[in-house]
């Protein structure tokens, strides 16, 4: 049978695809969804979406800690802090477990009102620019994680 006579379809995770599987000797059939995932297994990608999550946090009043926790460790993920009480102090941004960073995982931080007395807490990595003092309504700080040095770098 030739390619040519099959009818056309659009693929989804569950659409079948023939491969020769040199460890069995013979031809197979597997998921898109399963050669996905060998393919990020191959790449060394297992487990990450790549994707930027978004973490929503209210804080209620200073001192507080909070911590960027995305769903898929590893992923990079932009924390939008709130507060009900107007400007704040003695807010402790705290990174992913260091166990679970990727080399290249960004955190961004975002807040919607003043803060002062700013600090971070690398969760068991070093931090370089770790010293934000204060940051202005509507201010920001991005870092990237390099796992050769298990460090934190300001990058915005």
């Amino acid at each position: 049978m030739s390619l040519n006579s099959l009818n056309q379809g659009t693929p989804s995770a569950a659409s079948q695809v023939p491969f020769y599987d040199p460890d069995n000797g013979g031809d197979r059939r597997a998921s898109l969804s399963a050669i996905a995932g060998a393919v990020a297994d191959i790449l060394g990608l297992s487990g990450q979406s790549g994707e930027m999550e978004t973490q929503f946090v209210t804080i209620v009043g200073g001192p507080a800690t909070v911590t960027a926790a995305p769903t898929v460790p590893g992923n990079s993920v932009f924390v939008v802090l709130t507060t009900t009480i107007g400007s704040t102090s003695n807010i402790t941004y705290q990174f992913p477990p260091v166990a679970e960073c990727r080399d290249g995982q960004e955190v961004t931080w975002s807040n919607s009102a003043a803060m002062t007395s700013t600090l971070t807490n690398g969760n068991g990595a070093s931090v370089v620019g770790a010293g934000l003092g204060s940051m202005v309504a509507g201010g920001w700080v991005r870092y990237r994680f390099v796992s050769a040095t298990s460090t934190w770098y300001r990058i915005g």
